[in-house]
């Protein structure tokens, strides 16, 4: 199943204004269409790894591979080799962010095809804390993969829904962490897609204070583990219920196994136990 896009650019010709509210219709399109033809419903980020391995580009289904990066600031890249693309996705990233990547990388397997075969790899860095992308490819790829892992219309209809459910009229960390397991993405894509959609009572000082919450809960867990690596070792537990941590926090930090592992003995816990020690650590960080 191919693919194919007329080049996109983000200004208009004949006035040099931002056109972007035509070029995001054309990409919502797309990804709608993917979704479609691929039967992937509304909430496809749980199954993104094995959309991409089912892809039919060329005649080739292109290869996942998702690795630890030395490059913290690296978070993926697609490559081309062998008449065959392949996707890689950095796993000291939070799953979340391991997921948009996959969907970001999607866009560039299907519509910058020949420009991946040119360059071998087109490589995605992290934007630094205030800064957005600059380059247009980068931005319609974010765009297409906000659209297909959270669709504008869905995400604003569930987002109201939860905030008429629990009565509030200004959003609060809760309902961005329930969008965020429903749609399996990261927080601060969940906080971004509310304001990029405008929905209501959500504007840009809104997804700073959400964020800031993320950024200081984010600094406990890692200083909690920093103690934790010095006397016992890491814990390493299997959370399948309620709110799953693994898309708030890099795989580097925490990984899902059955084990608790000290600094000399790994001890095998059950799936029960596993789950209670989960929901109680983050019941705890949540709610602090």
């Amino acid at each position: 199943m191919n693919y194919c896009l007329m080049p996109l650019s983000l200004k208009s010709k004949s006035t040099g204004v931002n056109s972007m509210s035509g070029i995001e219709k054309i990409i919502h399109d797309k990804a709608n269409l993917l979704r479609q033809q691929y039967n992937l419903g509304n909430y496809c980020g749980r199954s993104i790894f094995d959309i991409i391995e089912k892809l039919e580009i060329e005649g080739n289904n292109p290869l996942l591979f998702r690795l630890p990066f030395k490059n913290a600031e690296l978070s993926g890249f697609v490559g081309y080799k062998n008449d065959k693309f392949a996707v890689y996705t950095n796993t000291n990233k939070t799953l979340g962010y391991q997921i948009f990547t996959a969907a970001h990388e999607i866009y560039h397997i299907v519509e910058n095809g020949l420009t991946v075969k040119e360059q071998v790899v087109l490589q995605e860095s992290t934007p630094k804390e205030g800064y957005a992308k600059t380059e247009s490819s980068e931005i319609l790829a974010d765009i297409f993969a906000a659209e297909l892992l959270m669709p504008e219309m869905e995400i604003k209809r569930e987002y109201q829904r939860l905030m008429n459910k629990y009565g509030l009229s200004i959003p609060d960390e809760s309902i961005i962490v329930m969008l965020q397991q429903m749609y399996f993405v990261e927080f601060k894509a969940v906080t971004k897609r509310l304001r990029e959609i405008e929905a209501d009572g959500y504007n840009e000082e809104t997804e700073s204070r959400l964020n800031q919450i993320l950024f200081k809960k984010n600094r406990i867990i890692r200083k909690s583990c920093e103690i934790f690596n010095h006397s016992i070792g890491f814990c390493f537990f299997e959370c399948t219920k309620s709110t799953d941590p693994r898309l708030l926090y890099p795989a580097n930090i925490f990984s899902f196994s059955c084990f608790i592992i000290s600094s000399r003995n790994p001890i095998k816990v059950s799936p029960a136990l596993a789950d209670l020690l989960a929901i109680i650590f983050f019941a705890a960080i949540f709610s602090g």
